[in-house]
C-alpha cells in the first residue's frame, strides 16, 4: 500500500522531520509491545475483564476500551477499577515497547512526541533511544487534577538528544481516574485542554507551528476535527478538508489503521494508505538510509563510560547473581536520570581481582550504597553481594548516626522486608519496597539528591547535572 506514496512526498516529509518541523501524534494503532510486535490497547481490552470483581464475560472478544467501560457500567460496577487495573498492569517494567515504537524513536528528526495514549511505552522507547536527562525533563502528562506541564524548552532549543520529549497530552495511567480510558474522559480532558493551553506557552508554539504526522489515532471524524481545533487553536474551517470524512466510513476498530498528515503551510489534510507499523517501518527505513547511525569506537566508549561511574561518590549498586537483570534495569534508570552509578558489569574487567576491586569501590569510593534485595537474595548465606554489604555497613559505622548511606532496596513481595541474612545493624535502617525494580521519579529525585549530599561531606567533587 506505502508503495502509493511517491518520492516527492517522502523526500518532503523526510526534509521537514530533519528541521525539526513535524511532531508525531501517536494514538493506540501504533502503540505496540514485546517481542512479537502486538498492539497494546486490543490486548488491553482483552485482558481487563478477567482481572475485575466479579469478571466481565462477552460473546466476542471486545476490541476496545470503551466496550470494557460500557459493559462495567451495564453491571452498575465503579468504572474505578478498571483504571487501578489498567494502572497495574501497564506500568509493569517489563512491559516493553515494540519493534515500530523502537523504530519511530530512533527517527533523531523527531524531538517532541504528543501521545494520545495513557501507557509509558513510548516515553520508554524514546529514552532507551537517547538516553540521559533527568525523568521529568524527558516527559510530561496533562491532567484534570492540577495545572498541566509546559515544556522544559521551546522546540527549537531541543536539539539534543537527552532534551527529546513526550507529552501525554490525554493523561498519564494512575491509580485512580486521571487519564483518558472512554469517551467521557476524552471530552473532559479536551475542555481542561481548551483552558490550559494557552498558559503553557512552550507547548501551544510547538503545536501551532509544526505539521501534524498522525499515527494510529482512533478518534471519529468530529472528534478528530475538535482535537485538532484544541490543540491548533486555529478556525476549523482552516484545518480540515473533506477527506478527512473517511473515518466516517470506518469501523471504530478500523480508525486506528489510518495516517494523517497535517501541513501547516497549505493547511492540507491528507490521509495516507496503509496502515501505522507499516508505514513508520518505511519512515525509519528511508530516514536511516539518509542518516546512518555514527558508529563510535566501542572501546573508547565503554572505556569514557566506565570512567565516569567509577567517580568518588558514586552510587554501588550490590545484588545477588540471582537478580542481575534487575539490577541492570534500576543502574539503567539511574544513570540515564544523571546518577553516578558503579556497578560491577560495567567496571570489573578481564584479569583483575574481583575481591580488591570491590573493596576499593565499597570503601573508598562510593557516597551511596544501594543492598537489592529479593527472595532469592534472602535464601543466600555465602555470596559476593554478603562481602559487599558487609563492608557497606562497616563503613556505614563510621559515618555519623543521621547519615544514610546503606539503603535496602526490596524488588519484590517478600516478607520481611530487610531479611536476616542482611549486616547486623541493618535492619534498623528504613528501607523502601520498589517491585520489579521499577525507580520512581521521586526516588530517582531522592538519590540524586543523597548522593550530592553525601560527595559534599565526605568532600568528593560533586556529581554533574545530567547530560
Amino acid at each position: 500500500m506505502l508503495c502509493e506514496l511517491d518520492t516527492t512526498f517522502w523526500d518532503e516529509l523526510l526534509n521537514r522531520v530533519e528541521e525539526g518541523e513535524v511532531i508525531p501524534i501517536v494514538g493506540p494503532g501504533a502503540v505496540t509491545f514485546g517481542r512479537g510486535d502486538e498492539l497494546l490497547y486490543p490486548w488491553l481490552a482483552q485482558r481487563i475483564p478477567a482481572e475485575l470483581y466479579p469478571a466481565l464475560t462477552f460473546e466476542n472478544p471486545p476490541g476496545d476500551l470503551q466496550k470494557v467501560i460500557d459493559a462495567q457500567r451495564a453491571k452498575d460496577q465503579p468504572i474505578e477499577r478498571i483504571y487501578k487495573r489498567l494502572y497495574n498492569i501497564v506500568e509493569d517494567p517489563d512491559l516493553r515497547p515494540g519493534t515500530t515504537l523502537d523504530a519511530l524513536a530512533a527517527v533523531e528528526g523527531f524531538q517532541l512526541f504528543i501521545s494520545t495514549t495513557f501507557d509509558p511505552l513510548l516515553p520508554r522507547a524514546v529514552e532507551s533511544a537517547s538516553p540521559g536527562g533527568r525523568p521529568e525533563e524527558r516527559r510530561g502528562a496533562s491532567s484534570l487534577r492540577g495545572a498541566c506541564p509546559d515544556l522544559p524548552l521551546e522546540l527549537a532549543n531541543m536539539q539534543k538528544p537527552e532534551h527529546r520529549y513526550v507529552y501525554q497530552i490525554l493523561g498519564r495511567a494512575q491509580p485512580y481516574r486521571d487519564f483518558v480510558v472512554w469517551d467521557d474522559d476524552m471530552f473532559r480532558f479536551l475542555l481542561r485542554l481548551d483552558q490550559q493551553l494557552p498558559l503553557l506557552p512552550k507547548l501551544s508554539e510547538a503545536l501551532q507551528k509544526c505539521h501534524f504526522l498522525v499515527l494510529g489515532l482512533n478518534f471519529a471524524d468530529w472528534l478528530l476535527r475538535f482535537f485538532v481545533q484544541v490543540v491548533k487553536h486555529q478556525p476549523l474551517s482552516e484545518l480540515a478538508g473533506s477527506e478527512l470524512f473517511v473515518f466516517e466510513n470506518l469501523e471504530p476498530a478500523e480508525r486506528d489503521k489510518v495516517i494523517v498528515y497535517f501541513s501547516r503551510l497549505t493547511k492540507q489534510i491528507r490521509v495516507l494508505p496503509g496502515e501505522p507499523p507499516e508505514f513508520i517501518a518505511q519512515l525509519f527505513t528511508r530516514w536511516r538510509r539518509k542518516h546512518p547511525p555514527r558508529v563510535p569506537d566501542p572501546y573508547h566508549m565503554k572505556k569514557a563510560h566506565r570512567e565516569k561511574h567509577r567517580t568518588p561518590g558514586c552510587i554501588f549498586v550490590s545484588y545477588a547473581s540471582s537478580d542481575l537483570e534487575i539490577a541492570r534495569y534500576i543502574v539503567s534508570q539511574l544513570q540515564k536520570a544523571g546518577c553516578l552509578v558503579w556497578f560491577d558489569k560495567e567496571q570489573i574487567q578481564p584479569g583483575e581481582n574481583w575481591e580488591e576491586e570491590l573493596r576499593k569501590a565499597v570503601e573508598d569510593r562510593c557516597g551511596l550504597f544501594l543492598s537489592i534485595i529479593s527472595d532469592r537474595s534472602a535464601a543466600r548465606l555465602e555470596s559476593y553481594d554478603i562481602f559487599e554489604r558487609k563492608l557497606a555497613a562497616k563503613r556505614r559505622g563510621k559515618l555519623a548516626d543521621n547519615a544514610i548511606f546503606y539503603l535496602p532496596v526490596r524488588v519484590d513481595q517478600g516478607e520481611p522486608l530487610i531479611p536476616e541474612n542482611e549486616p547486623l545493624g541493618t535492619g534498623r535502617i528504613q528501607g523502601v519496597r520498589r517491585a520489579g525494580g521499577h525507580l520512581d521519579e521521586d526516588f530517582i529525585g531522592y538519590l540524586r539528591e543523597k548522593q550530592r549530599e553525601n560527595c559534599a561531606a565526605l568532600g568528593y567533587p560533586s556529581p554533574p547535572d545530567a547530560s
